[in-house]
């Protein structure tokens, strides 16, 4: 029984820490940094939110593909050529 609470407890601290953990490829960007990275032509920004919250309020520049659509409209509407 104790064995089982040392589990349980290991298994809440791995889900705490892996929540403050950065995402792999996934990067945070300044808002000063955005502004010069939005007119360079090599990159594509992606907003992953669902249409209705794009439509409220978003960035020129973004293409809206959401979050659980993305595997799919990935390939088709995403270049890889930059």
């Amino acid at each position: 029984m104790q064995y089982l609470n040392y589990l349980i407890i290991a298994l809440f601290l791995f889900f705490i820490i892996k929540r403050f953990l950065k995402t792999q490829g996934a990067i945070n960007i300044a808002s000063t940094n955005l502004k010069g990275d939005l007119n360079d032509k090599n990159k594509q920004f992606v907003d992953v939110r669902t249409p209705g919250e794009y439509k409220g309020n978003h960035i020129k520049g973004f293409k809206n593909i959401p979050l659980h659509q993305l595997a799919q409209k990935a390939v088709k509407e995403l270049s890889k050529e930059l």
